[in-house]
């Protein structure tokens, strides 16, 4: 797992925040672009060319970030660090800290399901720099809020915890339920913090007073059944999220269903939105990744990646997605241009 968050350093980019121009009523995500011709309908962007209207277009030259990515060999990638020592029990979750300074880990303490994990501390060379937080029980996720002052923590027996990211201080336990908490995620604007809330709903936690103030009903979750992803599109209109091999898009304003589909023989693991807010991947047992275009809702693309899928990351430039290969100890890198392979990192 260090390994693929180390990797994600040479593909992230930072983002550039632009003034809102004059919108429309059928302008969703406020860039001036009717929704109908916005190449990307759900992430502000200002780009101009005719095949990335609308899109996200961070240095201002008109073309969209996807139109002039980089696409790496990652084949001739060699590993960096490894720390097999600090962890207790098995990495569960990861992620960047602001400016990619280090990264954070999450462990299962020792004991699945009845450890205590831990949030760890790394620079992003892998060298371990602090434990940060004590958990009560395994962590499952990690979430760093879009300011970069917070995590989000979730894991087993209802621990769904927001920290600070410095000190590791209790900021707020959101929910009151028992049942194990497999994904946890940020709104884009870092407003809410969504996670499983127990008795099948998904709820969003305002974070002026870490309350519920959004409910989404959820298909039944228990035994094999878990909701094991969440995440937003850019501009906070819609959140997607699995439960078993369903995959279900909801509006956030009002909570109704956008979408769903099962093309999934068996349970998703993982899932993200591009950056771009143009597709959905999802990553799952059976062995596979689905492309979703979330405008269209129609499936762009489905990649055998020859092992149960545990992990998709999307590089923040949207050129990359990297897909974590579970039982075969290694990752694929994809360009999302093709859908097609552009390397392998082994364990």
């Amino acid at each position: 797992f260090m390994r693929k968050e180390l990797f994600m350093s040479a593909i992230i980019f930072s983002i550039v925040f632009l003034p809102i121009a004059q919108v429309s009523a059928s302008d969703g995500d406020l860039d001036g672009i009717n929704d109908s011709s916005d190449i990307c309908p759900f992430a502000y962007g200002n780009a101009t060319t005719s095949t990335g209207l609308g899109c996200p277009d961070s240095d201002g030259d008109g073309q969209a970030d996807f139109e002039q990515a980089t696409v790496y060999n990652w084949d001739e990638a060699m590993k960096e660090s490894q720390d097999s020592g600090t962890p207790s029990g098995g990495v569960y979750g990861m992620v960047w800290a602001a400016n990619n300074s280090g990264f954070y880990s999450g462990d299962s303490g020792g004991g699945w399901g009845g450890g205590t994990g831990k949030v760890h501390y790394f620079d992003n060379m892998g060298v371990h720099v602090a434990l940060v937080y004590n958990a009560t029980s395994s962590i499952t996720e990690l979430a760093l809020s879009p300011d970069g002052t917070m995590l989000a923590v979730s894991g087993q027996n209802g621990l769904a915890a927001i920290i600070d990211s410095t000190t590791g201080s209790l900021i707020a336990t959101l929910g009151n339920t028992t049942s194990n908490i497999d994904a946890i995620a940020w709104s884009s604007s870092g407003d809410q913090v969504f996670a499983y809330a127990g008795n099948d709903t998904l709820s969003g936690y305002d974070t002026i007073n870490w309350l519920p103030n959004i409910n989404i009903s959820t298909p039944s979750i228990g035994g094999f059944t878990s909701l094991s992803g969440i995440d937003t599109t850019p501009d906070d209109r819609l959140i997607a999220f699995s439960a078993g091999s369903e995959l279900r898009i909801h509006w956030i304003n009002n909570g109704s269903m956008y979408h769903n589909h099962t093309n999934h023989t068996q349970s998703i693991r993982s899932l993200q939105i591009s950056p771009d807010g143009r597709y959905v991947a999802t990553g799952a047992n059976d062995d596979t990744v689905r492309i979703l275009d979330l405008y269209s809702k129609s499936i762009s693309a489905t990649i055998s990646a020859g092992s149960d899928v545990y992990d998709v990351e999307f590089s923040n430039d949207g050129a990359t997605l990297a897909v974590a290969r579970g039982r075969s100890g290694s990752m694929n890198l994809y360009s999302t241009s093709t859908w097609t392979e552009t390397g392998t990192l082994d364990g």
